[in-house]
């Protein structure tokens, strides 16, 4: 087909000698811009302040919760540990009490088996201590009579005044306690129930310093023996004999 030039002249149709040649696709054009690439400065600025807004708002958020769990979890341990402290506590006061009472039973125990030695040791030794006491009482006795020549008086008219209930009264004493006697008749003659009569004998088995006193409705011994014998029976727990 023939071919207009510019000037408006026909060309005459040319005819290719030459075989045809593959032309390469162009592909380094610029690529087209996006929304993101059309924002302004202050577009962008504005949307990065809102992105750090939102992180900050979101890391806060995150730290108030976290602190919370934190809170929580130390008034968990909080109670945990007053709850175990008080488990212990009352435990701890159990366990005290049981062993302050096995302390107390130990030492009740204790007590009880001391008592008892106690009071073996003192029913093996009564007999010894009573012996014992006897011979420190016969000691004194003895050493009475020798120094204090009126103790026969003394007694006589103690054991009068304690039978001041008969007619008839009838003192035995050892020979040398007679004279002492009889010089004190009158005093102890004052001793007995009036119209009563008094009589002083003389008898070896009498022990120096005691007597022996008989009426109408008994008798009393007040020798030194006999009042040792009444000793030996209070110290025993017995009761002393008298008329």
């Amino acid at each position: 087909m023939p071919l207009l030039s510019n000037k408006g002249k026909i060309i005459k149709e040319a005819r290719l000698e030459r075989e045809p040649v593959e032309v390469e696709i162009r592909r380094d054009f610029p690529p087209a811009q996006t929304g993101a690439a059309l924002l302004t400065e202050a577009e962008r600025r504005v949307a990065r302040q809102e992105r750090e807004a939102i992180l900050k708002e979101a890391r806060q958020q995150a730290e108030v919760i976290l602190e919370e769990a934190r809170q929580k979890r130390a008034a968990y341990v909080e109670e945990a540990r007053r709850e175990g402290m008080e488990i212990g506590y009352r435990q701890g006061m159990e366990e005290g009490t049981k062993k302050a009472l096995i302390l107390e039973n130990e030492a009740r125990s204790s007590l009880d088996e001391a008592r008892r030695v106690y009071r073996e040791l003192l029913e093996e030794a009564e007999p010894r201590l009573i012996e014992l006491a006897l011979v420190l009482a016969e000691k004194i006795l003895q050493t009475q009579v020798s120094l204090v020549p009126e103790t026969v008086f003394n007694i006589a008219r103690g054991v009068l005044e304690e039978a001041r209930a008969g007619e008839a009264y009838l003192i035995y004493a050892h020979p040398e306690d007679i004279e002492f006697l009889k010089n004190a008749w009158k005093e102890l003659r004052d001793c007995i129930p009036d119209g009563a009569g008094l009589q002083i004998i003389v008898d070896k088995k009498v022990g120096p310093g005691g007597c022996r006193v008989e009426t109408d409705t008994g008798y009393f011994d007040a020798t030194l023996k006999g009042q040792l014998v009444e000793l030996k029976k209070l110290l025993q727990g017995g009761e002393g004999y008298a008329g």
